[in-house]
């Protein structure tokens, strides 16, 4: 039976009800069906050593040298050498402007003050970029077993249209994501999905049918069915990661946070950026003053067309199984805080001194330079 949307969906619906009546023996379900797909390496790569070691023993027992022995001791060579490679799955590195400790001193003070309440692991990389959006990515340098980079990923316009407060929150949840108090064990599983993907297009493009037919067969069963029962775990992620972030922040700074983020980042794109693309149009220069502007006009008052607008649509948007975040309104469900349109509008004030000013200082005017030219 095919792995389609249809038959997706319906799995992720039961295992929703499973995850939420024994959370316990469905992470120890996702823990087994990961567990699976290292003994079926582990499993071919047994049998092709067993057979290269029994090839080349009767190689050196034997009379003479047969093409046939020469022919299954080169697949076996070949097929182990695949196999040896796979676990060493490449991940390239998140790219971004490198921040440095001497440079935004304030910015790795507020990380490591986080880092430590959540008993989250430091970072070995703080990323700079252009996205509305704040990320931790885990980079294993050996492929299915580990041995991690931490990258920090923020985004400069993220930090423009957030105040300190709120940016902390931001920061909260993130760091949520590899928190001693949440579990590294989600981490792991993440760093499967995207190792498992990695495998298959590898062999796929390897050129040795044979190897390929051995693991394909499994993977096309494997891949979408791990999917499936760790996209529900994803989603349980979202929540403790929001639940990790209220500890430290409080339910109401979370939820502004929250809401602030859906409002401006539907500003930034539709409004903001949309201008841009505009003036491109008409203009015979390029725009030199882009990141300028936009802390402009993120440091300003949203109007209350705009905000009510934009707003409505972010709480009317519905969880889907398209992505494993959750909609704006199930997580300030989850949170037992109730949005008023109204309200919230008292969110969008004037920002005095947005999270770009305090948490990068004096290096703030280069970076906004050097966005705006590139």
């Amino acid at each position: 039976m095919a792995f389609n949307q249809e038959r997706f969906d319906r799995l992720i619906q039961k295992l929703e009800v499973f995850a939420k009546k024994q959370p316990h023996l469905y992470k120890l379900h996702v823990a087994f069906l990961a567990t699976l797909g290292y003994a079926y390496i582990f499993l071919v790569l047994a049998v092709t050593l067993t057979l290269l070691v029994g090839i080349i023993f009767g190689i050196l027992n034997a009379q003479s040298i047969s093409k046939l022995s020469l022919t299954g001791l080169l697949f076996c060579v070949t097929l182990a050498f695949v196999l040896v490679r796979s676990l060493w799955v490449s991940f390239p590195p998140p790219t971004g402007l490198p921040l440095q400790p001497n440079d935004v001193p304030n910015l790795y003070s507020l990380i490591n003050e986080i880092s430590s309440k959540l008993k989250a692991p430091q970072f070995h990389h703080i990323l700079l970029t252009n996205d509305f959006n704040a990320a931790v990515v885990q980079i294993p340098g050996l492929g299915l077993l580990g041995w991690q980079q931490n990258y920090l990923i923020v985004g400069l316009p993220l930090m423009l249209a957030l105040p300190p407060e709120q940016f902390r929150a931001v920061l909260a949840h993130e760091l949520g994501h590899l928190s001693g108090n949440h579990s590294r064990f989600s981490g792991w599983i993440y760093r499967q999905r995207e190792t498992w993907y990695r495998i298959l297009k590898g062999l796929q493009q390897s050129g040795h049918d044979l190897s390929l037919l051995i693991f394909q067969l499994f993977l096309i069963w494997y891949i979408p069915f791990f999917n499936a029962y760790s996209f529900v775990l994803a989603r349980m992620d979202e929540y403790e990661a929001d639940r990790c972030a209220v500890d430290l922040m409080g339910e109401q700074n979370i939820a502004k946070t929250l809401i602030s983020f859906q409002v401006k980042s539907r500003f930034l794109e539709r409004y903001f950026w949309s201008s841009i693309y505009k003036q491109i149009q008409t203009d015979i220069e390029p725009p030199k003053m882009t990141y300028m502007d936009m802390k402009q006009a993120l440091s300003q008052r949203l109007h209350q067309e705009i905000i009510s607008t934009y707003l409505s649509e972010a709480l009317s948007a519905k969880t889907n199984n398209a992505d494993t975040h959750p909609c704006l309104t199930d997580r300030l469900k989850a949170l037992g805080y109730i949005a008023d349109i109204q309200q919230e509008l008292a969110i969008f004030a004037p920002i005095e001194i947005s999270a770009a000013q305090e948490f990068l200082g004096d290096k703030l005017e280069s970076f906004i330079d050097s966005f705006s030219q590139d």
